[in-house]
């Protein structure tokens, strides 16, 4: 959704995960949306509170990088797709699939939210997926079609994810329990990730979209 050196970042505040994150707070210019009385948000998403998430989202034009809070808000990046006008690739660094049908009918949740994504958006070439153990063979053929799974333990070095990417557009998103827990501490079982590693594969999928701008 933009780079840091183009437009401000934006924190999402659904559960007071940056109340106390002052250095990185104040270390750029943001946006701050404040919906920890949004009620329906928690793991799932009511109809009413993701119609208030995505009213909000669109009124704010420069969003640039979005923090979510914790994965139980992950689907909120469901939201952002849907925004994406251009034919557009996900990079999602996950532990977990997101692949889900749901559990409850069709409510949107944290584990459902890419399965959404690839039914509901048009735009929505290709979906990668690094970090989980299951492989693209567990799901359906219209779904193993539109995405790549990569196991934390079988990535690569280098610049070979540009390869993999099908548009000028990418949307790289990240969960937290993609990384060893050396790294970071979630609330779900996470994978072994190193930062380093992470770091450098967003680069990669980022510097897709820098060479199409050339």
């Amino acid at each position: 959704m933009g780079l840091l050196h183009k437009k401000k970042v934006t924190f999402l505040n659904f559960d007071g995960a940056y109340d106390f994150q002052d250095k990185l707070t104040n270390a750029f210019p943001h946006h701050w949306v404040e919906w920890r009385n949004l009620r329906g948000t928690s793991l799932y998403c009511s109809p009413a509170a993701l119609t208030a998430i995505k009213r909000k989202l669109k009124s704010i034009s420069e969003k640039g990088i979005t923090f979510l809070g914790s994965g139980n808000y992950h689907y909120v990046t469901f939201a952002l797709l849907q925004e994406l006008k251009k034919p557009f690739t996900l990079v999602l660094f996950d532990h977990h699939t997101d692949l889900d049908k749901g559990r409850i009918g069709s409510l949107l949740s944290c584990g459902s939210w890419v399965h959404h994504a690839l039914t509901d958006i048009n735009n929505l070439s290709k979906v990668i997926i690094i970090g989980p153990g299951k492989s693209a063979d567990a799901f359906p053929a219209p779904i193993r079609r539109r995405i790549q799974i990569i196991p934390d333990y079988r990535l690569p070095a280098g610049g070979w994810l540009c390869d993999q990417i099908p548009t000028a557009k990418v949307h790289i998103s990240i969960d937290k329990d993609v990384l060893d827990p050396v790294f970071a501490k979630t609330n779900w079982d996470q994978g072994r990730l190193s930062l380093e590693k992470t770091q450098a594969a967003a680069r990669g999928a980022s510097s897709r979209e820098r060479d199409r701008r050339r």
